[in-house]
């Protein structure tokens, strides 16, 4: 519509209390209003000079359950891919003075954003003021401290948004109306995705649900030009004798992995050697099951040298590959190589990742052993080629690898990458509940020896076990 003389006003209930004006030349995604009572008027004004295309909405009726009313100062939510709208106590009439409210909207799925947009605020100008976060609590990172409403929406980057209404003891006005949900995701078949460093989530069409028949589509992910693509596929479920996902590495297509599983019992990481990994999805005209569950993003590698035979390496957060001498070519013979992965830190764990090991069956072998030295229990004894295990996890702060070979003929050996991990907490520690007490990550307890139990947060959520004594600081 003519952006300078035509609009339109949504009015709220029978009152006719103004939600909000609309004089937008065009837009380029959809925008959702919500009434707080049974009553919505729209109107369009429009003035004697030019005639433009107008506008096209759609009307639904929604139930008052379906997300919670705020007459509470505060609250906290769940995104979902369902727009949800929230607003200041009494909107559209006028908030209380000395409020101090907060929200917390969090994503329902891991990683996943979600979108907040302020569709209506009025505040006073001198001391009222509504403050967007950029994470769980007060001390996030402030996006923006508001005293009118702003024209584009706000996106988390860590999963959660933090909102704050401050108002002091003088005049005070309707507040504020808002929607939030989850960032759209553009996953169409034949894209080309950008991988970043914050983890990105790549899921078959329908997922949890079954996946359809006759089905090939293709994911490109692309990382920064200096940095790798790492893909974790954390579920799948797939008809395994006829439904497969491949991987492809780099510009030339490489073939790296042809996978086909009933369901996986732990994570499959795979790194593509360059900046850039495709993602194959093919089904056939039978069965259908749930389908594939994965997160991917951009890591920056580093190799040690080729022709190193072991060496004792401080690990850090982001994935450093390596591999026996010579590899890709064949390893030399009487090869007696060690190699010590330690953590700085004693809380967190090592993480191995075997992509590709061939030796001689008969003789050669690659030892993989939880600890400090050629003594610590052995995880596994790689003697041909790669296990269907890929993925080791010190229980300590330590890993040893012991790669041997014999006088005789030669492979090409392993390749592997190491990097640090964190234990998983609960991602919604708010959700937790004891019969004692549940504290967020970071703090002591006192007399705890128990199993948290949690909310149901989706297919990838984890409890932890906690069993400490201690005392409150």
């Amino acid at each position: 519509m003519e952006s300078c003389c035509d609009y339109i006003l949504l009015a709220d209930g029978a009152d006719q209390r103004q939600i909000t004006r609309l004089n937008l030349e065009e837009i380029n995604e959809a925008l959702t209003f919500e009434s707080t009572t049974s009553e919505l008027t729209v109107t369009l004004v429009t003035d004697e000079t030019q005639n433009r295309q107008g506008f096209m909405a759609a009307i639904f009726l929604v139930s008052e359950q379906r997300y919670p009313r705020t007459g509470s100062c505060g609250h906290t939510s769940t995104a979902t891919e369902t727009p949800n709208f929230f607003h200041s106590p009494n909107y559209p009439h006028d908030y209380n003075p000395n409020s101090d409210c907060h929200w917390l909207l969090v994503a329902s799925e891991r990683y996943r954003e979600l979108q907040l947009r302020v569709v209506d605020l009025r505040v006073e100008d001198c001391c009222d003021f509504i403050e967007v976060r950029d994470g769980r609590n007060q001390n996030a990172p402030v996006l923006a401290r508001l005293n009118r409403r702003p024209s584009n929406p706000f996106t988390s980057t860590h999963g959660a948004l933090y909102l704050r209404l401050v108002s002091d003891s003088g005049n005070h006005y309707r507040g504020f109306n808002a929607t939030y949900m989850l960032e759209p995701l553009d996953r169409r078949c034949g894209v080309t995705i950008p991988a970043t460093v914050r983890p990105s989530q790549l899921k078959s069409e329908n997922y949890p649900e079954n996946y359809a028949n006759d089905v090939t589509c293709s994911w490109v992910l692309v990382a920064p030009q200096d940095q790798k693509v790492q893909l974790t596929i954390t579920d799948m479920e797939i008809e395994a004798c006829c439904d497969y996902l491949e991987l492809f590495d780099g510009e030339d297509q490489r073939l790296l992995r042809k996978i086909s599983f009933d369901f996986i019992s732990e994570d499959l990481v795979f790194t593509s050697s360059t900046n850039k990994l495709t993602v194959r999805f093919f089904t056939d005209a039978s069965v259908t099951k749930r389908g594939f569950m994965s997160h991917f993003q951009a890591v920056q590698t580093s190799a040690l040298p080729v022709d190193s035979c072991g060496s004792t390496v401080t690990v850090g957060d982001f994935y450093v590959e390596f591999t026996s001498p010579n590899y890709p070519n064949n390893y030399p013979p009487n090869s007696d190589c060690h190699w010590l992965l330690l953590s700085p830190d004693s809380n967190r764990q090592v993480t191995l990742d075997l992509s590709d090991a061939r030796f001689e069956p008969c003789c050669d072998f690659l030892e993989i052993r939880d600890g400090r030295s050629i003594e610590s229990p052995l995880l596994v004894r790689v003697e041909n080629q790669l296990p269907d295990r890929r993925l080791y996890m010190s229980t300590g702060g330590a890993l040893y690898l012991h790669f041997w070979s014999d006088s005789s003929g030669g492979y090409r050996g392993f390749t592997a990458a190491y990097k640090l991990e964190e234990p998983e907490l609960l991602p919604y520690p708010e959700l937790c509940y004891s019969t004692k007490r549940a504290y967020a990550s970071g703090r002591t307890a006192i007399d705890v020896n128990e199993i948290m139990s949690c909310t149901t947060l989706g297919v990838n959520a984890r409890c932890l076990k906690i069993s400490a004594t201690g005392t409150i600081n």
